[in-house]
Order: C-alpha cells, then structure tokens, then sequence
C-alpha cells in the first residue's frame, strides 16, 4: 500500500493541466487522462466505476431555448479500489444543448457522469486529480469542488430563465387554451431555479392570458 500510497502523493504532469479561459482561469484535467492514469496506478481490473444516480434538473423534459433543447443532468458516480474496497463518490452536473433532444440528453448524462468520475477520483489523491482541489502550490489554480459546482449551477439557471422568457412571450400572446397551458408547463419545469421577480412576472402573464382568452371565448 505504501507502493500506491507514492504514486497517489506524485504531482500531475504540467502538460496534462488544461486551464479553461474566462473570469477566473480554472485549471482541469481531462476525463481520458484521469481514466488512463488510474488503470495505471490502481491496474486495469484493479478499480470499478459505477453511476449511483443520474437527475435531471427540469423534471426530464428539456428546455427548449428557441430552436435548441437543453438538458441539465446530474449525475452520482463511485469508484472503488477493489483490492481495499475503499471508494469515493463524486456528484457533477453537465450540460446538452442540441438541436435534437435525444443528443442533448446523451450529451448531458455523458459529461455529468465524466466529471463526476473525475471527482470521485480526485479524491484518492493528488496524482488523480486532487492536486487541483487541494490548492497545491505547483497546481496553475486553486478552484474547489464547490466552485465547479456552482458554475454548473449558474448554467441552469441561466436556462432555466432563458426558458421562461421564452414561455412569458407566449403567455403574453397566447390566444388559445392550450397554448397557454403548453407555455405553462414549460415554465413548471424550471420554477425552482426562477427568482421571485420573474415568477411574479410569469403568474401575472398566465392571468391576464386566462383571462383575456376567456373574454374572446364569450365574445366568440
């Protein structure tokens, strides 16, 4: 164990570090990388990976944001050292957006799940990708799990507000029942992540559509 224990503690090679541009430089490893390097370290059939979970943000359907469907997955994996039975369990969130449903779902779970990977693996040790969450002095930078989570986070929700912005459009010219209802539902999906404003918004657009279609009704 001592054997595995040095090779867990040894830094990560500067040319893997990948750095994402952007407000606040994040620095990564790829999913490949971390996947070859732990059949290195821990051997071939010497560690298991498995999806404990996988949720979708906005109750499984995806949003629509003009002509492409987003999914937002969430996504629970565990890896396991077999020889020790030790394991370690990484959450994520990833993100699909396709012109075509299904690809934007296959695209979500798949990156939820390789970040997810990715954690649970950082979690062994620094040579796996610790080294990038513990602040390591020779790491280009210092993020935590809780910034991926909350950049994740921000990408629902700014989604998620696209989506009812597009809804409160239709609500506001919606001029039959069921096209009300369908822009409705879409905005279901996403309310947990609305603020309280824009929900006001929705609820007042939703009334005056019921009740301006209900005057065109009797009228009809």
């Amino acid at each position: 164990m001592s054997e595995l224990r040095t090779k867990l503690d040894e830094a990560i090679p500067s040319d893997a570090i990948q750095t994402k541009p952007g407000k606040g430089s994040l620095s990564y490893v790829r999913g490949g990388w971390v996947t070859d390097r732990a059949n290195q370290v821990f051997g071939h059939d010497g560690w298991s990976c498995e999806t404990r979970s996988i949720r979708f943000l906005h109750g499984g359907e995806p949003l629509k944001v003009k002509d492409k469907a987003i999914v937002l997955a969430e996504a629970t994996v565990r890896v396991t050292h077999l020889a020790s039975g030790a394991f370690r369990e990484g959450t994520a969130v990833g993100t699909g957006e396709m012109s075509d449903p299904r690809s934007a779902f296959h695209n979500a779970v798949g990156e939820a799940e390789t970040d997810a990977r990715k954690r649970a693996l950082a979690c062994f040790g620094r040579h796996l990708g610790g080294q990038l969450y513990l602040g390591k002095e020779d790491a280009r930078s210092k993020p935590g799990p809780a910034e991926g989570q909350s950049r994740a986070n921000d990408a629902a929700r700014a989604a998620a507000v696209q989506a009812a912005k597009d809804a409160l459009d239709v609500l506001e010219a919606a001029t039959s029942r069921r096209e009300a209802a369908m822009a409705w539902s879409d905005v279901g999906k996403v309310w947990g992540l609305l603020d309280d404003e824009l929900k006001e918004r929705l609820t007042k657009a939703r009334d005056k559509a019921k009740a301006r279609i209900g005057r065109e009704g009797r009228a009809a």
